[in-house]
């Protein structure tokens, strides 16, 4: 008997984790792309405009090309090519949730900002990330860094580009 509970025990185990490696590369798909803030965004942050690209290329541990683009008063503020290393927030219950309805949280640490830009957009966040309407909010310590959603048309402009 206790070879047969032993046995179930394994198996739920593997398929609960068969289920979050699943999900993590349905979310890690999901988040490749081009994102940019909305009008109302900027004018509250006093921005021209914030956009972010994830690479479709990652690593097993998270690690993709990404690339942060803000202008204020038509000058460039962060223009910053960089690594971003995300991974599932694994506290938070709406991440084993199997489903894209509600919000899926992440870390995420953009690896090469310059020092400079630190302030203005720091190196470790966090993602509340809403699958079904191509959302995504950055934020550090209870502060919104970024409100952006998936533009499809650069996104497919991109990964019709790198077919061809």
């Amino acid at each position: 008997m206790n070879h047969i509970g032993l046995v179930v025990v394994f198996i739920i185990l593997f398929f609960w984790i068969l289920i979050l490696y699943y999900q993590s590369f349905i979310l890690h798909n999901l988040l490749c792309g081009f994102w940019e803030a909305d009008r109302s965004f900027c004018e509250e942050s006093e921005l021209d405009m914030f956009c972010l690209y994830f690479s479709k290329d990652y690593n097993i541990i998270g690690n993709r090309p990404c690339y942060v683009l803000a202008m204020q008063n038509n000058e460039l503020i962060l223009n910053e090519p960089t690594i971003a290393s995300v991974s599932l927030q694994w506290n938070k219950w709406n991440n084993y949730d199997a489903g894209i309805n509600s919000p899926k949280y992440f870390n995420i640490t953009f690896k090469n900002i310059s020092p400079e830009n630190i302030k203005v957009f720091p190196k470790h966040q966090q993602i509340r990330f809403y699958p079904i309407c191509g959302k995504i909010v950055l934020f550090y310590d209870n502060t919104i860094t970024a409100v952006l959603y998936k533009n499809p048309v650069n996104t497919e402009l991109n990964s019709s580009a790198n077919k061809t």
